[in-house]
């Protein structure tokens, strides 16, 4: 998650490092492309810091930050030698969800559903992974949603650990008999009661980890696996998104598939989360595609609402695309 979500692999990119709230400030290349002239802009980025956490700062995790109005950080991603979705599969788990008709519930299931096939998740197939036959590039099937699950029957807490959210993904493997791991990322999505605990403290929006970064303790033969911590963010407010594209009250739930969408695209060009065993794309600060163009509102790239497959619209934040600017890269939406 980048940055502005707490993927468990960051230590520096959102990375799930322990890190108070501090202000970067920084210049920007922005696209001022007229008349082959760029300016530079000063970015000021206010990030969540993260309170003692169960794993170590090596083991980087995808923070999100809180809003903060600017233009993307500069410079290309690069390629870790890990792997990549190439072809992605996103298994939505509502855990402790009581109603299965609950509307933000609905969106974000038919967000992940009507993702596929859209040039927004399009921007994520230049990237790649080193296979036995050359380089495998990440696809954009016209179905991404893999798998829905109301959890209901195991219980669940407020102030969840990151080992929490991890079982319940591990529980959720189980279920859905998934054996594809390099291509799935299982989405733990929280009720409005019950969080995850850093969440809570103000510290992310969400975030996304591999299951063999350190500080985890999974039953022995457990394999590898992406998930994703996706809290309940209008509890945040617009600290996580609420009605940043959209007006109220339809703009309250912008934030669901703001965040929801950074994280799945983080996920299917970084599964392993920044780990040093399955380093996918990242740039030279460790931030991911989503990082990169998080609360991005100015020039092209910025936030804004896309058409899915189903013809109804969601609001999105900009992806990373590394052909941008004449190679110099820029986000894209």
């Amino acid at each position: 998650m980048a940055d502005w979500e707490r993927d468990g692999r960051y230590g520096s990119w959102f990375k799930r490092r322990t890190r108070l709230a501090q202000a970067l400030t920084g210049f920007v290349a922005v696209a001022a492309v007229v008349g082959g002239v760029f300016a530079f802009l000063p970015r000021h980025e206010v990030v969540a810091t993260a309170a003692a956490s169960p794993h170590p700062r090596t083991m980087q995790r995808d923070l999100v930050p809180v809003p903060a109005l600017g233009v993307p950080m500069p410079g290309p991603l690069t390629y870790g030698g890990g792997g990549v979705e190439v072809t992605p599969k996103v298994y939505l788990v509502f855990w402790g969800w009581s109603n299965t008709a609950d509307p933000v519930a609905a969106l974000m299931k038919n967000f992940v559903g009507a993702i596929g096939g859209t040039a927004w998740a399009g921007v994520s197939t230049q990237y790649y992974e080193n296979g036995g036959a050359g380089q495998l590039h990440v696809t954009n099937p016209g179905q991404q949603l893999a798998g829905v699950w109301f959890d209901n029957t195991n219980a669940i807490h407020d102030n969840l650990s990151a080992q929490d959210i991890g079982n319940e993904a591990l529980r959720a493997i189980h279920r859905f008999g998934i054996t594809d791991f390099a291509n799935s990322d299982i989405v733990v999505a929280q009720p409005q009661n019950a969080n995850d605990a850093g969440f809570n403290q103000g510290q992310y929006c969400a975030w996304h980890d591999w299951s063999t970064n350190t500080g985890y303790q999974f039953p022995i033969g457990t394999p590898a696996f992406a998930f994703t911590s996706m809290p309940y963010v209008l509890n945040a407010g617009a600290g996580c998104g609420k009605d940043f594209v959209n007006a109220a009250p339809g703009g309250d739930v912008d934030g669901f598939t703001i965040v929801l969408g950074h994280e799945i695209e983080e996920a299917v060009t970084d599964p392993g989360g920044g780990a040093s065993t399955n380093l996918g794309w990242l740039d030279f600060n460790g931030e991911e595609n989503g990082d990169k163009c998080a609360w991005v509102d100015i020039g092209p790239g910025g936030v804004l609402n896309i058409t899915g497959n189903d013809g109804k619209t969601y609001p999105v934040q900009g992806l990373w695309d590394n052909s941008q600017l004449l190679g110099l890269g820029y986000c894209t939406n």
